[in-house]
């Protein structure tokens, strides 16, 4: 772990020039504490940058956060980026629940919705399937990216798999996230290969206190999900969840399955289905009044 990543919130805090503010405290060691370590180091960054602006351009002390109003904010969001604040949102939601706090997540700008495109080659895609599925597979980075691609988990759904959510050998229960219930996941063969594999090197080579699936040097010494994209690979060929469900679903169309039957497999809403076929385009051949 990085020195920095094992300091507590306090001593980072005073280390970078500022006293110690009590509700950021109370907020990284509470709801925020099972978060990943880099995820909390962005949060206390933003509002650090944002508290060392108010201590310099405004009467309001540094941590006293129940002084600052939405002009405060807009403001500071005037002079720079303005989602710079993005990462500290759930901290102002927080402030506001439980420590009866101007509602300053409102008078954040929200960002825009937007789905990137980033489409692989079929022969990109087969590649990656053959490499997760083949005998010189890395047992961690293949079980991932075969859960996406095969089964389209989310990265979220990936990261808080714990080692008691293998029902089976082939069944894994996928807890729900933004309001959906948990649900069982039949495993394809070669994504039973690649869990039964991952759970033979994870005994070997981890011996942690993480009751997490999937564990790697971000959490050796926690319980807590691993950080996402340390999981895709390097990140010169890092391969994201965007790419493989896009890819995926422009195949899906072109085999001819239509959008009802997509959003049955995916699991995408309507709304959702709807930004993928805008930005992904009608395959050659495809009519329209099929694929709506």
């Amino acid at each position: 772990m990085e020195p920095s990543r094992q300091l507590t919130h306090g001593q980072t805090h005073q280390r970078r020039g500022r006293p110690n503010c009590f509700a950021l405290a109370q907020f990284l060691e509470g709801p925020y504490r099972a978060r990943a370590a880099g995820t909390r180091e962005h949060c206390l960054g933003a509002l650090l940058r944002l508290d060392h602006y108010l201590a310099r351009q405004t009467p309001v002390g540094g941590g006293q956060w129940s002084l600052v109003t939405p002009d405060h904010l807009h403001a500071y969001l005037a002079e720079g980026n303005r989602l710079r604040l993005e990462r500290a949102r759930q901290f102002f939601v927080w402030a506001a629940e439980r420590k009866r706090t101007a509602r300053l997540h409102a008078a954040l700008p929200k960002p825009p919705d937007t789905l990137r495109v980033r489409l692989l080659s079929r022969e990109e895609l087969q590649a990656l399937y053959d490499s997760w599925t083949g005998p010189a597979a890395d047992p961690l980075r293949a079980l991932v990216g075969l859960l996406v691609l095969v089964h389209w988990l989310d990265p979220g759904e990936i990261r808080h798999l714990r080692l008691t959510d293998v029902l089976a050998p082939d069944r894994l229960r996928v807890r729900g996230t933004r309001g959906r219930p948990d649900r069982v996941v039949e495993l394809q063969p070669e994504v039973a290969r690649a869990l039964a594999n991952y759970l033979a090197s994870r005994a070997a080579s981890y011996s942690g206190p993480s009751t997490y699936l999937l564990a790697n040097p971000s959490n050796r010494l926690h319980d807590r999900p691993v950080w996402y994209l340390g999981l895709m690979g390097p990140k010169e060929r890092r391969v994201t969840a965007g790419s493989l469900k896009q890819s995926a679903f422009r195949d899906l169309l072109e085999q001819g399955a239509d959008l009802v039957q997509i959003m049955a497999f995916t699991r995408l809403t309507p709304q959702a289905a709807a930004a993928y076929l805008q930005r992904v385009g009608y395959p050659t051949g495809c009519r329209r009044d099929q694929a709506t």
